[in-house]
């Protein structure tokens, strides 16, 4: 079972005993909080009411806002999760922070990154192998979209 706490770029493997099979570490952005983090995401929050309409969109989005901001971390998780490939490489998940790209690391059986698989905005990821990758997106209008697309090597 792979374990981590999400306090760092780490993440174990352990086996039925308990014991540390594999360790794998990788470097990663600093995870304290900053404020441009907090205006980013507050914009991004307000952005989303705002297509959402209404004609009391914005006293919503205060009331939200005014929740949100009282409970905001002071760090980010490391990342966010793990999937296993079927060709038994594992992929972390790097945590979405706000206005960034979604991004998985690919880690081989050594723990070596290998590969990174970027995602465009509003797709997840549901499986994914050696080289293909099953996504599920929501178009422009939340209409939902399973697709398997084909890994390519940067060039």
């Amino acid at each position: 079972m792979w374990f981590g706490t999400g306090e760092d770029y780490e993440i174990e493997l352990v086996g039925w005993t308990g014991e540390t099979i594999r360790r794998i570490r990788w470097e990663g952005p600093d995870l304290n909080v900053t404020p441009e983090d907090i205006s980013r995401y507050r914009d991004s929050l307000e952005d989303s009411y705002r297509r959402g309409g209404g004609a009391d969109w914005r006293a919503r989005f205060q009331r939200r806002w005014e929740w949100e901001s009282e409970i905001v971390p002071d760090v980010f998780p490391a990342y966010q999760g793990l999937i296993m490939g079927d060709d038994g490489v594992l992929w972390v998940h790097d945590y979405l922070r706000p206005g960034e790209r979604s991004e998985w690391f690919a880690f081989d059986a050594d723990g070596n990154w290998t590969r990174t698989l970027v995602l465009p905005s509003r797709t997840v990821l549901l499986d994914i192998g050696p080289d293909w990758a099953v996504v599920r997106n929501l178009d422009e209008v939340d209409v939902q979209r399973v697709a398997v697309h084909a890994l390519v090597e940067n060039r």
